[in-house]
């Protein structure tokens, strides 16, 4: 069991709906080569149906089937950030998950030699930035992470100090209060 699941044993998203990540990307071992895909990419619905399984009527479990079926049969699946940040959006409003939770999540989806992200480096610094800034969304971070790691000397941003003009590598252009 990951770290991220087990912090969550006593939280409503754990018991209901969330899914141990398996410790093998394939259920079968040797799949039919027909649905055996080299990489893939897979947006944020496919990435939530394989995370959760079926919650309700609007997310049945076929789709919870064919999500896992695909992502388990790819040699790799790549994540971009949009999902990554659509994710934490479903994940903070929708089943009320704790940033630290989401955080650990994020952290076990990072690690996994399986899924492959736009910029593995930038995405670990914005998980730490997101974990430690409790006022910056994950989108803003990944933003001021993945301008860092493009050489850019500063993100210049409309965002207060309180919000992602607090990191140190965002310049604010709100005037001081």
């Amino acid at each position: 069991m990951s770290l991220w699941l087990a912090s969550l044993q006593n939280s409503r998203i754990s018991r209901k709906y969330l899914l141990p990540l398996p410790l093998s990307r394939r259920l079968n071992p040797e799949p039919p080569k027909s649905l055996t895909y080299p990489v893939i990419a897979i947006d944020t619905n496919v990435l939530l149906r394989y995370l959760l399984g079926p919650v309700d009527q609007h997310n049945p479990h076929w789709q919870a089937i064919a999500a896992k079926q695909v992502v388990e049969n790819a040699n790799e699946v790549f994540i971009s950030d949009i999902v990554l940040a659509e994710l934490e959006w479903v994940f903070e409003s929708v089943f009320e998950l704790k940033r630290i939770e989401f955080a650990g999540l994020f952290q076990d989806l990072a690690s996994n030699v399986h899924f492959r992200f736009n910029d593995w480096a930038a995405l670990n610094c914005a998980l730490m930035d997101y974990r430690d800034k409790p006022n910056i969304d994950l989108s803003d971070c990944l933003i001021a992470r993945r301008a860092h790691s493009r050489g850019a000397s500063t993100l210049y941003t409309f965002e207060g100090e309180k919000k992602l003009g607090a990191m140190s590598h965002v310049t604010s252009l709100r005037p001081p209060n």
